[in-house]
């Protein structure tokens, strides 16, 4: 029964990395598109204040930069979840 129950807790947590890991290419793919000019208003449109303040980014930023931030957010969380499955696999 345990198994089982620690079984599902390990499907969620890959659910959540794979999850993790699409965001990253979406926010890849969103920042190649703004690079390429199909979204100009984002790359000069500012950041807003609280995603300022919340990646530290200064008072000149843009929602480009700001996307930047989130995307390496991402990356950090799907690192992480990755190496939790892995240890709890080989904990099994």
């Amino acid at each position: 029964m345990i198994k089982c129950i620690r079984a599902d807790e390990y499907k969620h947590r890959d659910v959540q990395v794979f999850a993790e890991e699409e965001a990253v290419k979406t926010y890849t793919c969103l920042l190649k598109d703004i690079e390429d000019g199909h979204l100009d208003a984002w790359k000069e449109k500012k950041a807003p204040l609280i995603a300022q303040t919340y990646y530290k980014l200064p008072e000149d930023s843009s929602v480009y930069d700001m996307i930047k931030c989130i995307r390496a957010d991402e990356c950090m969380a799907k690192l992480v979840g990755a190496i939790i499955i892995q240890r709890r696999h080989n904990f099994l």
